[in-house]
């Protein structure tokens, strides 16, 4: 069970109190872990970057070793704004990037879907499957998220109510807010 009991002060004047993340985007925000944008802006609607994904998880101190040498991403050069935070989710291999004629992209400015972030979350924060509940019928079991996104599922920090978890839909910046804080706070 996920309640938050600690008095936030006021967030994002986009995001009311009524809003389903409300308390979610308001508690990694007093954690320093988003600051949103100019003029106190969150744009919850809005569909997250992966550049922002990596800034954010580095932030929230997942469980990030340093295994191997950065890759040079092709996208990614060194003095990009997010090249350490994108660095240190490859060297601890939580992402990988893509192959695209024999280059390695890591598509900073693309928007995230729920499958990739699914796999990430389940790398960054080490989560493992509460059962062995198949929790959505929209995924063969030999898909590559089949594993990340039930093992989300079963830990409470993804529920849709649904039997489909349409990996290929990109993630809102609320939505990932939402998922990130539930992550950090899986009980071992």
């Amino acid at each position: 069970t996920f309640t938050l009991t600690e008095v936030l002060p006021k967030t994002f004047e986009d995001v009311p109190e009524e809003h389903p993340y409300h308390d979610e985007i308001g508690a990694i925000q007093q954690m320093g872990i988003i600051t949103g944008f100019e003029g106190n802006k969150f744009e919850p609607d809005a569909f997250i970057q992966r550049k922002h994904i990596a800034a954010m998880i580095m932030r929230a101190e997942a469980d990030v070793q340093l295994l191997s040498s950065p890759p040079n991403f092709a996208d990614v050069p060194f003095g990009h704004l997010y090249y350490q935070d994108i660095m240190g989710l490859y060297r601890s291999d939580i992402v990988a990037g893509k192959t695209i004629d024999g280059a390695v992209y890591f598509e900073p400015d693309a928007h995230i879907t729920r499958a990739q972030l699914a796999k990430i979350l389940v790398k960054a924060f080490n989560i493992e499957a509460v059962d062995d509940t198949s929790y959505y019928t929209d995924i063969a079991a030999d898909h590559w998220h089949f594993e990340p996104a039930n093992i989300l599922a079963s830990n409470g920090i993804v529920f849709d109510n649904t039997a489909s978890f349409n990996g290929e839909a990109f993630v809102t910046r609320a939505e990932f807010a939402h998922m990130l804080y539930r992550a950090m706070h899986i009980t071992k």
